[in-house]
């Protein structure tokens, strides 16, 4: 018969990955499926806030930039939307894991590379000219 656990195990410290990995490679784990890097909420509002302020400022450059090609001065804004920001986490899927050769690695954790995580953040500007 076969056995399936899910566990979910939260590491505010990324580089200890592998180790968690060991040990759980040690106490009888052969399969890892669907191994995510994420931020945690606090994470992802700060760096949605910044991305936010960015994408206001390239707005207001580009709007300017346009403006003075008329000949015009923008006087205020019109209107202003946040589209739907956009938050990428990196996954891992399916891993297998071999006891007995996790036992002769050396003493070093499994290497696990987490990548970037991105956060995008789009605003749609009407700006008024005159």
């Amino acid at each position: 018969y076969r056995v399936t656990n899910t566990l979910t195990v939260t590491l505010h410290d990324v580089s200890r990955t592998g180790e968690v990995i060991d040990i759980a490679v040690a106490n009888g784990i052969n399969q890892a499926d669907s191994i995510q890097f994420m931020l945690s909420e606090q994470q992802h509002q700060v760096l949605r806030t910044q991305a936010l302020k960015e994408a206001v400022l390239r707005a207001r450059a580009d709007a300017d930039t346009v403006a003075s090609a008329m000949g015009s001065n923008i006087t205020s804004v019109k209107n202003a939307q946040i589209e739907q920001d956009y938050y990428s986490p990196v996954y891992f899927q399916n891993w297998q894991y071999d006891q007995a050769g996790a036992a002769m690695k050396s003493v070093s954790p499994t290497p696990v590379q987490p990548g970037d995580i991105t956060v995008k953040a789009t605003v749609s500007v009407t700006y008024n000219i005159r």
